[in-house]
């Protein structure tokens, strides 16, 4: 098995609206958008939804609760298209892996915007299995513009795998230093907790970019203790 496929996306990229006490793209919003995957689902946030082969469909669900929708778009790769309440993002291979951003309006002026990190997640066939429980904030994007960058990394803990800890919301803003309803890419890398899924024991916390030697080292031996033992 290459180790290194494990953990193929050891950078992370995770789009982050910082809102004003009143916008409409809280979680109390007029609009949910859920975007379920064979492997995960993520639900009017920004995180990663991964998939374990190709071709895989990640269904798009549109809500309004109050009023209508009135335009749903999908933008990947710079491109734009209009896309239905409920629609599906065909994943063919590695390029349309990526980062997807949903905007829903509806009738009523209501709009809300969802990035979801689409991964290749490898298939676990050993009892060794690994959860993403954080990610290690490195820089911070305006658009193409770059406006933060961190000589210490700044963790941000996840939860379900996937979607920024509510929070840790208000501290982002802080760290950024800005709370104006845009949207701000965060760069860093994943940190991951080994555990044995059979015993339930944690053998260890990992930034898989910073420590992807000794975590490969650590698979190595628990994956040879497996064999040995005829698991």
């Amino acid at each position: 098995m290459k180790l290194k496929a494990l953990f193929a996306m050891p950078l992370m990229f995770l789009c982050f609206m910082l809102l004003p006490g009143n916008a409409l793209a809280m979680p109390d919003s007029d609009i949910e958008i859920n975007l379920t995957s064979p492997v995960n689902s993520l639900v009017s946030e920004s995180g990663v939804v991964a998939v374990e082969q190709f071709p895989a469909q990640v269904k798009i669900d549109t809500t309004a609760k109050v009023g209508a929708i009135t335009s749903i778009q999908s933008t990947f790769n710079g491109k734009t298209q209009a896309i239905a309440q409920t629609d599906t993002l065909n994943i063919e291979n590695k390029e349309a892996c990526g980062a997807y951003t949903i905007t829903a309006k509806t009738d009523n002026g209501a709009v809300l915007t969802m990035t979801a990190n689409v991964v290749l997640q490898v298939k676990a066939t050993y009892d060794i299995r690994y959860r993403t429980i954080a990610m290690n904030l490195k820089k911070v994007f305006d658009g193409d513009q770059q406006i933060k960058i961190f000589s210490t990394p700044q963790r941000i803990n996840l939860v379900n795998a996937n979607t920024i800890a509510e929070y840790e919301k208000e501290r982002i803003a802080g760290i950024i230093g800005r709370s104006d309803g845009k949207t701000y890419t965060l760069i860093g890398s994943l940190v991951v907790e080994i555990h044995d899924f059979a015993t339930g024991k944690i053998i260890g916390t990992y930034d898989v970019n910073e420590n992807f030697d000794s975590l490969s080292r650590l698979l190595l031996v628990e994956f040879r203790r497996m064999e040995e033992c005829g698991i």
